[in-house]
């Protein structure tokens, strides 16, 4: 590519007229798109690791003692992440499955949560009609329940690059004690990490619709 390329640019079909003291010449620039770097569970790792001034990770399977650390903090930090808010690239809608067996008491039915469940966003149950997350299923008043969910996201490439900010300072904080001990660094990345969720939440919530599920009453219990 010549240098008279600014590397930021996008180009696509111009023609270019240079001139070095001689006749114009002309180029014909078929396409040029620069490309963005792709997340990837040692990316993040990798950034998380930079964070604390350590050296980054080539493979999360390095027998590295970072590469180990970040292999084992990674996908609980990842989840831990996911269920801190309701992000919207994470959502997914079910139609909840009664269970044959209802609850011992306190509700009249029980119903089963998707595999890939995290954090309960909203059902359609109704205002008056509580809905309650306990272990691996749901239980309510309700005859029938939809949901929409959190899931359990693994493809990186599907992650809001606000998710990655805030994973990549997570797992930061929860790798800092063992590899570099520095109490005063995590305080910082913990601080972080609560100002960038705050305004996650706030861009995810001008995204949202106000109608989902009319009036909506959620008593989400932490899941077992």
């Amino acid at each position: 590519m010549p240098s008279f390329f600014h590397p930021a640019s996008i180009w696509s079909g111009f023609k270019v007229f240079i001139s070095k003291g001689g006749p114009l010449t002309l180029f014909k620039l078929e396409s040029y798109m620069p490309t963005t770097p792709a997340v990837t569970e040692v990316s993040i790792s990798s950034n998380a690791l930079l964070k604390l001034g350590a050296a980054p990770i080539t493979s999360l399977n390095d027998l590295s003692d970072r590469a180990i650390k970040c292999k084992r903090f990674y996908p609980v930090v990842r989840d831990a992440v996911l269920r801190d808010h309701t992000w919207n690239f994470a959502i997914s809608r079910a139609t909840l499955v009664k269970l044959g067996t209802a609850p011992d008491w306190g509700y009249a039915n029980a119903f089963a949560l998707p595999a890939d469940f995290i954090r309960l966003a909203d059902h359609d149950a109704g205002k008056h009609i509580k809905v309650k997350v306990e272990g691996q299923t749901a239980v309510t008043n309700a005859s029938s329940l939809k949901v929409r969910y959190v899931r359990r996201e693994t493809d990186t490439s599907k992650f809001d690059p606000a998710f990655v900010d805030m994973l990549t300072t997570r797992l930061a904080y929860e790798l800092c004690n063992g590899v570099t001990n520095k109490v005063g660094l995590m305080s910082q990345l913990e601080k972080e990490y609560d100002y960038k969720l705050s305004l996650a939440k706030g861009v995810d919530g001008q995204e949202d619709d106000p109608e989902t599920f009319e009036d909506t009453e959620l008593n989400d219990v932490r899941r077992n």
